[in-house]
């Protein structure tokens, strides 16, 4: 398992305006950020994506946090102090001379700090990934808040096994036998939500030989529709084109479906007939098919995807085959998510 002004660095410390802050993405040692600035010094990534700086988060409350941008409602990718606010008044950001970078709230007391102490030279900059790093003089990384997660995993973000996303009272981590588990830790009761706790690991279709313990967001042909919002699913990666010369295949997602969206709805047909339904059909998308009871139900739209080894059916998504994924590669895969090109990691 979890996100602004840009402070633009002058021989003078001159801040642009907020509508031209966007054009810096770093800052260096001896700079600040003030709580009550925080409408105007921010830092933007160079793409503006992203934001970094002081959020509110309620009446006179802030947190320093990594946001979308765009995003209707700015929503937060990462925070240094989810659970400890600092004070709207008095409170500051700084890259002190030491090259930590330091929270401070109105009292004087450290709320979070990088633990970094490379000195003069250090400098804190906000990449197009949505990922925060403090460098050295050399360039090189010495902290990243892609390391410490909060609720939110971004695209490129590996979730390790010293790391989690804590969500109010939910968890996402790797457990001591390498399984990637969701667990409900609430007041009363705790117990794993995910994977079903009924089944053992190879029956909920996961594996414990996994030492690397590294998740990744992946998915084949598919990419997020909105970068700023996970909520809207995924996109095709390829110009869906209604003619009868492409090809197409169908690449297999195991004990997978995906609910709602539904094109239409055949009863008593074989696979491949089912399969040629959705061939016909240029909104078809993929197909889910019920081999028991021989159903088939074609798919516009791949949203609300689950997997779940209980489920009595198994879902294809109907791709190009000049795209040149493999569909028995695909098809050992129970995982779905979106992909930005990141190195293919399941446990």
């Amino acid at each position: 398992m979890a996100a602004s002004l840009s402070v633009i660095i002058l021989p003078l410390l001159t801040v642009l305006p907020c509508s031209y802050a966007s054009s810096s993405s770093t800052i260096s040692t001896g700079s600040t950020l003030l709580v009550e600035e925080y409408k105007q010094k921010f830092l933007t990534s160079p793409s503006a994506d992203f934001s970094c700086g002081f959020y509110e988060v309620g009446g006179n409350a802030f947190s320093f946090s990594i946001w979308f941008t765009n995003a209707m409602e700015k929503t937060v990718a990462w925070s240094a102090n989810p659970n400890a606010p600092v004070n709207g008044r008095g409170s500051k950001v700084s890259l002190n001379h030491n090259g930590n970078l330091v929270l401070t709230d109105v009292n004087g007391t450290i709320t979070w700090d990088s633990k970094t102490s490379f000195g003069k030279g250090t400098t804190v900059a906000l990449l197009d990934t949505g990922n925060l790093v403090i460098k050295d003089s050399n360039g090189a990384i010495l902290w990243e808040s892609f390391s410490s997660p909060t609720d939110t995993l971004l695209p490129f973000q590996r979730l390790t096994k010293a790391t989690r996303l804590v969500s109010g009272y939910y968890s996402l981590y790797f457990d001591n036998d390498n399984v990637l588990r969701l667990m409900y830790d609430g007041p009363e009761v705790s117990s794993i939500y995910w994977p079903s706790g009924d089944y053992n690991v190879w029956q909920n279709g996961r594996t414990n030989y996994n030492s690397s313990r590294t998740a990744v967001l992946d998915a084949e042909g598919y990419e997020m529709t909105d970068l700023k919002n996970w909520n809207k699913g995924c996109r095709p990666k390829f110009s869906r084109r209604c003619n009868s010369t492409e090809e197409f295949e169908f690449i297999k997602l195991p004990d997978t479906d995906f609910y709602g969206f539904d094109v239409s709805f055949n009863q008593s047909v074989t696979l491949e007939e089912c399969k040629k339904i959705c061939l016909d059909s240029c909104s078809c998308s993929a197909i889910t098919y019920k081999e028991g009871s021989a159903l088939c139900y074609t798919k516009s739209v791949l949203f609300n995807g689950y997997t779940s080894p209980n489920f009595p059916g198994d879902n294809y998504i109907k791709l190009p085959k000049n795209m040149g994924i493999s569909a028995s590669l695909v098809s050992t895969k129970t995982a779905l998510a979106c992909n930005q090109g990141i190195p293919e990691n399941y446990n």
